[in-house]
């Protein structure tokens, strides 16, 4: 069965980390954007989306490959 990347923004938020957890207990691949520092078991990218430059570097960082977050 083939999952979708999902990628959810603070992160490191209450709602941001309810969104990754009911992902999570579904068994979907899913990633974290985060103004700050956060320890969660998913891969988590730090940046600031009011800041382009920031936001592109960081989705050319990311591997959209099924593979990686399998």
């Amino acid at each position: 069965m083939n999952k979708e990347l999902y990628i959810v923004t603070g992160a490191s938020a209450k709602l941001g980390g309810c969104f990754i957890k009911s992902l999570q207990e579904n068994n979907q691949k899913v990633i974290g954007l985060s103004r700050k520092n956060t320890e969660l078991n998913i891969p988590v990218y730090i940046c600031d989306l009011l800041k382009e430059d920031e936001v592109e570097n960081i989705f050319n960082q990311i591997n959209f490959s099924t593979k990686e977050h399998s």
